[in-house]
């Protein structure tokens, strides 16, 4: 042994265990589909920029997951609204629940409305287009 610190199974409490992609898309899944039967089979999101609710039904999530240096998670989706077909990409945030050990929802936004795009990445900052 070298004078490193090496690992000692069942030396430390709790588990280690690493999210996997499909953990993310199958929390975002549950999330919309929860919320969808809830309100009527729809998917409800208020746009402050336009002043106005929109009524979504899902169309997919896109491939990558990407986790935060926060440790928070983050994934893209696409919904397209029931009366104008307008598409809407919307992002989803997720933080692991510590008492549970489960993804919870802890933010949804607006990214993009038809690919025009209502803010931009510089890192992890959020930067709203005007």
């Amino acid at each position: 042994i070298n004078g490193l610190a090496q690992e000692h199974p069942g030396e430390h409490p709790g588990k280690i265990e690493k999210i996997r992609p499909d953990d993310v898309r199958k929390a975002i899944m549950d999330y919309v589909t929860r919320d969808t039967k809830l309100k009527g089979g729809y998917f409800f999101i208020w746009d402050s920029k336009s002043n106005k609710v929109w009524r979504l039904k899902f169309d997919r999530l896109h491939e990558k997951v990407r986790v935060l240096s926060d440790g928070t998670y983050f994934m893209c989706s696409n919904f397209k609204d029931v009366d104008s077909k307008t598409l809407l990409d919307i992002d989803f945030w997720l933080r692991e629940d510590m008492a549970t050990g489960n993804l919870k929802v802890t933010d949804i936004k607006i990214h993009k409305v038809n690919g025009k795009p209502r803010f931009v990445y510089e890192g992890e900052k959020i930067k709203e287009v005007k």
